[in-house]
């Protein structure tokens, strides 16, 4: 009796001991952080998960950057990153490959996604959207509604007509170009619609540049200011937040800035994939981006490999993304681009502006996933910044004034402002026997 007393004390704690045990069982998600209200993520995608899985908390992890500059920790089980890394992460090791009877609905994705996110048999992450650079005006411009190449564009915008911050209204472009690594991949976008080729070589030093895609984002730049496409202060969307104050023309932008301009202004507001070139058969497969959710193989040695891909699925359905990007009580809508039809069909049936959205993206042709390959993170250490320098050589709208005789990089730093007063634009050089400054000039 003693015995058999003793085995069911032992079954039974063994018995607690493995509900202590699953009951500890909880998955670690990084979102991608660059939207304009994560916590509305987080809230969704918990209340959505605690609906099917009450007994497993997710825990956010906070120190994830998209994968922009940090790698994966072996503690996320979930992470979300941008697919601009896809190659380069896969080839580390980082993603868990699955079978598309794995990923729920996985026909409902844009084909540009289904196709980026597939090779070798397997889908490396999960979709859970896009965004792309967009031309942003106003719907009554009829020479922007007309324009399709970037001479188009810079045709009906005309150049040089401001040289601050920010334009006057109705007045010149607002484009962000204070990043390095943003430049970079325009110069890729640009290359692409020009060769209609993808993916398109990567040069390795600055003698290796396509001039004809450099000189594009040259003349895109003289349509803005150098001020304006290199301030990186203020809100993350601060052009879209200066548009809808009344400053400029035409912007770019991504679809989730439209969330700073007031609510009242967007039914004007019309919105085209930006040009990079000319060649329309380029023009119809432009690079879009897309933001990825990756399942880390480290859960298959922690168990958590079955969870973290119900969660996956979870996050990338058609619900959750709609309630993630949806208005509040507080605020509207993110207006973040879907990469699910289901999902853009029924914001589109909801908020006006997501039907603007979607037709953009229906008449971007056919859009191919920007994957920057193996070497990803090597080419942009090396090459983003001599490429966002490029951009502003040989400035379209800016005029050079003698500074006396030949300086150095200390003594213009004082010589400059005061030769060019409050329009020195930063930049100089020696000719010879004299200094010159680069001044703002032409219409202020």
């Amino acid at each position: 009796m003693l015995r058999k007393r003793f085995l069911l004390w032992a079954v039974a704690a063994f018995l607690m001991q493995l509900v202590s045990v699953v009951s500890a069982i909880s998955l670690k998600v990084a979102l991608y952080p660059y939207v304009p209200r994560i916590d509305q993520f987080k809230t969704v995608i918990a209340s959505a998960w605690q609906q099917v899985e009450p007994d497993v908390p997710i825990i956010w992890a906070d120190d994830w950057d998209g994968g922009y500059d940090n790698n994966p920790q072996d503690s996320y089980d979930l992470f979300v990153f941008d697919a601009t890394y896809m190659t380069y992460f896969k080839n580390q090791g980082w993603l868990m490959g699955l079978d598309q009877a794995q990923v729920d609905n996985f026909g409902d994705f844009l084909p540009f996604v289904r196709n980026g996110v597939s090779r070798e048999g397997k889908i490396w992450a999960i979709p859970q959207l896009g965004c792309t650079e967009y031309l942003i005006y106003k719907g009554i411009d009829q020479p922007l509604n007309e324009a399709v190449t970037m001479t188009d564009v810079v045709t009906a915008l005309t150049r040089c007509t401001y040289h601050g911050d920010t334009p006057p209204a109705s007045t010149g472009l607002m484009i962000d170009l204070s990043g390095g690594t943003t430049n970079a991949i325009c110069y890729v976008k640009s290359l692409e619609e020009i060769t209609d080729t993808f993916p398109v070589p990567l040069p390795a030093n600055p003698s290796e540049i396509n001039m004809t895609a450099m000189n594009n984002l040259r003349t895109i730049l003289a349509t803005a200011s150098l001020r304006d496409a290199w301030y990186s202060g203020g809100d993350s969307y601060q052009r879209g937040l200066w548009y809808g104050q009344g400053h400029g023309r035409a912007y770019v932008g991504f679809s989730e800035s439209l969330s700073r301009i007031p609510a009242e202004q967007l039914p004007g507001i019309a919105m085209k994939v930006m040009p990079w070139a000319d060649n329309i058969a380029g023009l119809q497969k432009p690079l879009f981006y897309c933001d990825v959710i990756a399942v880390n193989p480290k859960t298959s040695g922690r168990g958590t490999t079955g969870l973290s891909i119900k969660l996956a699925n979870l996050m990338a359905s058609a619900p959750v993304i709609v309630n993630c990007f949806k208005a509040t009580t507080s605020a509207g809508p993110q207006y973040l681009t879907p990469v699910r039809t289901s999902a853009m069909t029924q914001l589109a049936d909801t908020y006006p502006v997501y039907v603007t959205i979607k037709s953009a993206v229906q008449a971007a042709g056919d859009p191919i996933l920007l994957d920057l390959g193996a070497n990803v993170r090597g080419w942009f250490s090396s090459m983003k910044d001599p490429i966002k320098h490029m951009v502003i050589d040989e400035l379209q709208c800016y005029c050079d004034e003698t500074a006396g005789p030949p300086m150095n990089n200390a003594q213009a730093q004082t010589v400059c402002p005061r030769v060019c007063g409050d329009n020195w634009n930063g930049q100089w050089d020696n000719k010879g026997d004299h200094s010159v400054c680069g001044c703002f000039c032409g219409v202020h």
